[in-house]
């Protein structure tokens, strides 16, 4: 045989050749042995004859742009392939020739043709519109499921003169318009349990580069619709939609003739292009789009279908040449700078593949290297980066917290390196947490915008105004009138890193007059100890405050928005500390001569007089005009933040409390009391933040920086308003931080409330506040496993235990029985959880087992639990009691009220913790057990959908949850953690994850 050659031996031969790609094990594969039946054949929706591929029969499909052009074309070919038509447009609805077309074959055909007037760019109505279209697509047998999304507009404009208002106009509709279209299809077909087909009009614009067609604005838009389509193709297609777009080249519609008529030149550039001679009409589109629309794409998705016949005619086009030119070009250009670098694998993939070198599949849990290798799989730690937790800080700033009170804080500049402008010694220890948020800081991104060398940010800039510059666009009506929100932003926002510990009024005390440094060298010597004297010798703290508690570095960089270095962590601790500050004080400062109300609020505007120590010259801490720092809300939103308040989040708070001050006192207070509206508003724009993200961030941000900065320039007063506003601001962060942090967002507060000796029977709003505050307290506690922050014999101001129950037995009512529900719950974590180690798992943490007070004490406080089920009032009763069903894992408890449900749920979990701390040789009375007690807490939370009853039961669920063993009853859990966050915005799936995880289950 000549060389070259190949012959039967030589195939055969080349088969059992180990050197040659193929030739594995030597086996041929014979076509009579493939399988006649091919699982996928009979998946597809394709298995039918070619006709049937290209119906849209007994379906229902949505077109925005319906109202003229290319899309009321593309409805009538929908109607002309056999399916209904639901048409969307901003436009009235149209009465011309073709409209009336398809309204007489819709009537010959019995298929269904409906108009919508909406903006697709009104997530609102547009939601609605598709609500009506799958009611009525189902109620006639002909499913939803297709969608196109054909809205679209254009200008012409040179780039260099393109308003960025207009080019935002066209981003907004193009782009938005169009992903708002897809969601809520994709939506619907998800909720329906359907598959379909979502078409994007994109363009050929998209893709190419039109001489002479200053369009950047569309052009720009079309791309972003293309690379769009992808994304939601590989995001949807779990669920069987298709999502694919339509890129046509020049057509003639209503929009482009206008074009052409104004501008005849572009014309003949379009049909120098055009290879067929003509352009395109709307009619070329049809077939492509009931392709795409019908079974015979059923295996195409993220795909752009492009129909555009043009040759060269002056275009950059994207042929497979260009491309390759263009990727050659790019990657010379790109290795130029490094050309003497060696090729450098990116950092994805598991820990071992990258150490290795190796391409890792990135399958989770374990990728495919590990499996071969029998190596344990381990991932990295993934970071985000909001906005709102902007790292830098500004470098030309005074750090709030010198002291060490929050080391995290000392000396961390724009770029992130650690530096200290305090002139004292270096202290063994101190900086721990400034390594760890260097460590971050110097694993940012070089890109990301919270570096100090961003374009357009200085290095002295302040960190409110580099967040601001970082922050997404707000929505037109977040400001109206005004030239720049940015501006209000930053000065509404402004860096508290220099405020001083002690924001005092115009008269202070003398201890209140301290430097800063010298307040925080005696807070440092205190460590959180207030039982120090003053300079003088003479003042000694009526209490002792003992807020310490150690704290992670890791819990400090999760601890939700208040990580170190954000605005939030910043406007926070400086509240805190100044909150600690206060509270050391023997008594309020001298009350300011200034007119003030019956609640001693001072009117918002009102200047601040100046004193005589000011007259002499004597330096005064810094205080806040309201003016100054006033966010500038709209009717709208003004009303919407309040709306909220009085309908969700004030039911929170009231729960234990029938005379409703948080929803009817507060409100008018706020009217004469800046910190306080400000906190309020914070509050409710936080949750809707949350709940549905329908109020940006910024404003949250804004509106909480208000509040606290005027908040400090009133804190030496102790009054009901400052501490209303001080137990608003603690539910805010309580629902935004990490709640392992909890404690540190309600120390301050606390030990504000023990210095102005409120208690739980004090009267009227003072009442109110301290067993808000109180709940979060026993929740906090239940979490870290600590006693209260409050000391619980300093829940009521009777003398003893007994005292206080002899009190709270002789209020029969709901709001107090729910009250000594939680001083119950209190008093359990008090003897459960006291500061001593634990010696023995079995014992509860505080106690030794051969502590011999501890069996009475159980017995006593096990005694008065059950006492208070037995006396409930009737109003404590649930309302409907039912066993449970095989379908319904849990009983039904119905209550009454908030107070009523929270009351029984924290008597339930009190009893469920006593019992799994009986102590040794005490034989216990005859009562439930301690399954009984933890079913009924899953259940009064399943049951009653009470928002503040919700919000409370977090932990208690996870208590009882540990108990349960059945799928079903997990299943249950699961699902109400789900809804009390989705319905309430307050974190919840937190606790879900744990118990997933102590139940040994994945998803």
């Amino acid at each position: 045989m000549a060389h070259g050659t190949l012959g039967p031996d030589t195939v055969i031969n080349s088969i059992h050749d180990k050197r040659i790609p193929g030739a594995l094990n030597g086996n041929l594969i014979n076509d009579t042995l493939l399988p006649v039946h091919i699982p996928e054949t009979v998946a597809t929706p394709a298995n039918k004859d070619t006709p049937s591929l290209f119906s849209l029969k007994n379906t229902t499909t949505l077109v925005t742009g319906a109202a003229r052009g290319l899309g009321i074309t593309l409805a009538g070919a929908v109607l002309e392939s056999g399916g209904h038509v639901a048409c969307v447009d901003i436009l009235d609805e149209p009465v011309g020739p073709e409209w009336e077309a398809l309204q007489k074959r819709s009537k010959a055909n019995s298929l269904s043709l409906s108009y919508y007037q909406c903006d697709i760019t009104d997530e609102g109505p547009m939601q609605r519109v598709f609500d009506l279209v799958a009611i009525e697509a189902r109620q006639r047998s002909a499913p939803f499921r297709g969608t196109i999304a054909c809205a679209g507009i254009q200008q012409k404009l040179p780039a260099l003169d393109y308003p960025a208002q207009d080019f935002e106009r066209i981003l907004k509709v193009n782009v938005t318009g169009a992903f708002v279209t897809a969601k809520y299809a994709a939506k619907k077909m998800v909720e329906h349990g359907v598959s379909g087909s979502i078409v994007m009009v994109a363009s050929m614009s998209g893709s190419i580069a039109n001489r002479g067609l200053t369009c950047s604005a569309y052009n720009s838009s079309k791309a972003a619709v293309q690379q769009m389509t992808r994304s939601l193709a590989q995001e949807w297609g779990q669920y069987g939609i298709r999502v694919n777009s339509l890129s046509p080249g020049y057509i003639r519609t209503a929009m482009t003739d206008a074009l052409l008529q104004a501008e005849p030149q572009v014309e003949e550039k379009w049909m120098a292009g055009a290879l067929l001679g003509r352009l395109g009409a709307p009619e070329d589109f049809k077939a492509p789009t009931v392709f795409l629309l019908g079974a015979g794409s059923s295996f195409m998705t993220g795909a752009d279908l492009r129909s555009h016949p043009l040759g060269s005619g002056g275009q950059i086009r994207d042929s497979p040449v260009v491309q390759l030119l263009m990727r050659t070009e790019y990657t010379m250009i790109a290795a130029r700078p490094n050309s003497n670098s060696g090729h450098k694998r990116s950092r994805t993939g598991c820990m071992n593949c990258r150490r290795k070198k190796k391409k890792c599949d990135e399958g989770k849990p374990t990728c495919y290297n590990c499996v071969k290798t029998s190596e344990k799989c381990t991932w990295g730690r993934p970071l985000s980066f909001l906005p709102q937790n902007a790292f830098t800080i500004n470098e030309d700033s005074t750090p709030a917290n010198m002291c060490g009170l929050m080391d995290y804080h000392d000396g961390v500049g724009a770029g992130g390196s650690v530096s200290s402008d305090s002139q004292e010694p270096a202290v063994a220890g101190q900086g721990m947490h400034s390594q760890y948020l260097d460590l971050v800081a110097r694993s940012s991104p070089a890109g990301m915008p919270y570096e100090a060398a961003s374009p357009g940010l200085e290095a002295g800039e302040p960190t409110a105004k580099r967040f601001i510059s970082t922050i997404s666009p707000v929505s037109s009506d977040f400001a109206p009138g005004r030239p720049s929100m940015r501006q209000d932003l930053a000065a509404a926002t402004t860096t508290f890193t220099s405020l001083p510990p002690y924001a005092g009024g115009a008269h202070t005390t003398p201890e209140q007059g301290q430097s800063q440094m010298e307040s925080c060298r005696s807070l440092r010597s205190l460590s959180f100890s207030f039982d120090a004297v003053d300079n003088a010798g003479q003042l000694t703290a009526p209490v002792e405050f003992s807020p310490a508690f150690e704290l992670s570095p890791e819990i400090l960089l999760d601890d939700g928005i208040f990580i170190p270095g954000s605005t939030y962590q910043e406007l926070h601790s400086t509240l805190r500390h100044n909150m600690l500050s206060t509270a050391r004080s023997k008594e309020a400062s001298r009350q300011p001569s200034q007119e003030r109300d019956a609640h001693g609020v001072q009117p918002v505007g009102h200047a601040t007089t100046h004193t005589d120590s000011q007259a002499r010259g004597q330096s005064q801490p810094n205080q806040s005009d309201p003016s100054e720092v006033e966010v500038v809300l709209s009717a709208e939103q003004e009303y919407r933040l309040w709306k909220n308040w009085v309908d969700e989040i004030a039911h929170w708070l009231d729960k234990f409390d029938r005379d409703r001050h948080f929803g009817q006192t507060l409100p008018v207070m706020a009217k004469t009391c800046a910190h306080l509206r400000y906190a309020m508003l914070a509050l409710s724009a936080r949750q809707l933040e949350r709940k549905d993200k329908s109020i940006p961030a910024a404003l949250t941000l804004s509106l909480y920086s208000a509040a606290v900065h005027l908040l400090l320039a009133q804190l030496h007063l102790r009054n009901t308003p400052v501490l209303a506003s001080c137990v608003v601001i603690c539910v805010l962060e309580m629902m935004s931080c990490s709640p392992k942090a909890w404690r540190r967002h309600l120390d301050g507060c606390a030990c504000l409330i023990r210095s102005m000796h409120i208690y739980g029977d004090s009267e009227g709003i003072e009442r109110a506040l301290f067993w808000c505050f109180a709940r979060m307290d026993v929740c906090g506690g239940l979490i870290s496993k600590e006693r209260t922050l409050i000391p619980v014999a300093e829940w009521t101001s009777e003398p003893s235990f007994d005292a206080a129950v002899k009190f709270f037995s002789s209020r029969p009512t709901v709001d107090w029985s729910a009250c000594y529900a939680s001083y119950l719950s209190a008093s359990t974590i008090d003897l459960l959880f006291a500061s001593t180690t634990c010696e023995d798992p079995r014992t509860p943490p505080g106690w030794s087992k051969h502590d011999p007070s501890f069996p009475q004490r159980w017995s006593r406080l096990f005694g008065v639990i059950e006492q208070w089920y037995e006396n409930r009032p009737p109003e404590m009763l649930p309302l409907v009691t039912h066993s449970a069903t095989s379908s319904q894992p849990f009983p039904t408890l119905l209550f009454g009220s908030g107070a009523a449900t929270s009351g029984n749920q924290l008597h339930h979990a009190a009893a469920m913790l006593m019992l799994q701390y009986i102590p040794r040789h005490l034989k216990c009375p005859p009562s439930h057990s301690l399954l009984w007690h933890a079913r009924r807490v899953c259940a009064i939370s399943i049951c009653n959908e009470h928002h503040g009853s919700w919000t409370n039961s977090i932990q208690l669920l996870w208590m009882a949850g540990q108990f349960m063993s059945h799928p079903t009853e997990h299943q249950a859990i699961i699902d109400i953690y789900a809804r009390i966050e989705k319905e309430t915005g307050w974190g919840a799936t937190w606790r879900a994850d744990d118990l997933k995880q102590f139940w040994g289950e994945i998803d």
